[in-house]
């Protein structure tokens, strides 16, 4: 039984705040425009398997750019490579194993997600 008391992460955007409840899905009272309308529901499995990469807790809200998505149409959408690279990672990680993490972050998704479509 899902628990409708609980308070959705928020992730912010140009195009307006989204609401993401814990199973992923997209809360109601997200203020959003533009694709952020075309989200049918946030990867948060793989946005905290990347938080475990980086030795990290769970996420807990962030930026849109974060995170991969579910459109509606049920195809996945990758985060953004380059995000991750140059702004999306724990700061006190050496900037010579980022890459490392992220090529690790992409090897997940393309087993538990691309192969799966």
């Amino acid at each position: 039984m899902e628990n409708k008391d609980l308070t959705p992460m928020e992730f912010d955007s140009s195009n307006g705040l989204l609401l993401v409840n814990e199973n992923g899905s997209i809360h109601k009272d997200s203020d959003i425009e533009g694709w952020l309308t075309d989200i049918s529901k946030v990867d948060l499995e793989e946005l905290d398997n990347y938080y475990k990469l980086q030795g990290i807790g769970l996420c807990e809200g962030g930026d849109v750019l974060d995170f991969g998505w579910w459109d509606k149409n049920g195809e996945y959408n990758k985060p953004d490579r380059l995000w991750r690279i140059e702004v999306f990672h724990n700061q006190e990680i050496k900037n010579s194993k980022v890459a490392s993490i992220v090529d690790n972050s992409y090897e997940w998704i393309n087993k538990n997600r691309l192969l799966h479509n």
